[in-house]
């Protein structure tokens, strides 16, 4: 029997229920364990992603699938990686993936090794050995002497880049809003000096707080752990690879992911290779940014939410027969289509739970 976890509530739920019902799975209809995130960090969280979940519920959610030894858990939208620690913790074997390089950076340094925590740090130095004449120092002059270095380490690698997003946030002293992707406008790492002593000081605090917050345990007994970019609308890798998923979609509130991590994008921007932001935030699941779908995606959609669409473009509200019609036939089309490729991923009667994305 294959089975997926929801919450599920109102009118959102029974659209979820029946997307459920359609690939045969059977729904949870509570949790005892809450799947939001507290209001206040918790001690040693390096990173609050807004659209995360807490390591106990995903501790939890794991302990529910009664899992083999040996399983391979994937994560087709791994945020900020705390599917991928909780199976550190768990012992299971983990394959990440996330559009945005952000999110990639910051997963891989979560479930990183204390020897990929040592190789950061001497990453850190070797940097700072290159700027080491220049006092004054800018954000572009940091990221080409860390370019020069070659990557023998991709995991560390990636600590190092991510122990940085800290700084790099709070350089652009970005304000506190209601909205977690506003920013404001031209906001750039242009014209900025720092004090050299002072970044590669912050740097080291950084890469310990992150050390802290990492998921892993140093003794694997075979378990690996791996997060790459991908698309979940494309390839998720082979056929029947996977023995089970917990995941939670991209919610459909028009929040902006690549936008919210504006900062730390511009940061990566000089530090490594990047897809053009305009592009990656157009092609994010749930985007606010949105293109039409050809009909015959719309006429692929299950019964019930092409009801929900015809409604919406029916409504007599501004703009709901163009950006908000649009909006949501874009997020179901591409929901589908993801939907698609994970089933061919997963093992015949997999488990699989799922957190709220509506």
């Amino acid at each position: 029997m294959v089975r997926r976890g929801y919450e599920c509530v109102g009118r959102a739920g029974n659209i979820r229920r029946y997307v459920a019902d359609r690939i045969g799975v059977i729904i949870i209809a509570s949790i005892p364990i809450s799947s939001k995130l507290p209001s206040r960090r918790s001690k040693n969280e390096f990173y609050r992603y807004y659209a995360g979940y807490p390591l106990d519920f995903a501790e939890w959610a794991l302990s529910e699938l009664n899992l083999s030894p040996g399983a391979l858990v994937i994560d087709p939208w791994n945020g900020s990686a705390t599917t991928a620690a909780a199976c550190a913790r768990f012992g299971a074997s983990f394959q990440g993936y996330d559009i945005n390089p952000v999110m990639v950076h910051l997963g891989r340094a979560r479930v990183a090794s204390s020897v990929d925590f040592e190789e950061a740090e001497e990453i850190i130095n070797a940097v700072d050995e290159i700027v080491a004449k220049s006092r004054i120092v800018s954000i572009q002059m940091v990221g080409s002497a860390f370019r020069e270095l070659p990557v023998s380490n991709e995991s560390a690698h990636s600590v190092a880049i991510a122990a940085l997003f800290p700084y790099a946030r709070a350089l652009l002293n970005v304000r506190k809003t209601k909205n977690p992707s506003w920013f404001r406008r031209n906001t750039t790492f242009d014209g900025m000096s720092i004090n050299k002593d002072e970044i590669f000081s912050s740097w080291k605090i950084l890469l310990r707080e992150v050390s802290l917050w990492r998921g892993t345990q140093e003794d694997t007994n075979g378990v690996a752990i791996s997060i790459e970019r991908g698309d979940s609308r494309k390839s998720l890798g082979r056929k029947d690879a996977f023995d089970g998923m917990l995941t939670s979609p991209p919610y459909l509130t028009r929040l902006d992911y690549v936008q919210a991590t504006l900062p730390e994008f511009l940061l990566l921007k000089e530090f490594d290779a990047v897809p053009n932001m305009q592009r990656l935030r157009r092609s994010m699941l749930g985007s606010p940014l949105t293109s039409e779908r050809p009909s015959r995606s719309l006429e692929r959609l299950p019964a019930d939410i092409r009801k929900v669409l015809g409604r919406i473009e029916s409504h007599g509200s501004k703009a709901s027969a163009s950006y908000y019609h649009r909006f949501f036939s874009t997020y179901f089309v591409d929901l589908q289509a993801s939907m698609r490729n994970i089933a061919k991923v997963l093992k015949g009667g997999s488990l699989r739970l799922h957190g709220r994305s509506i």
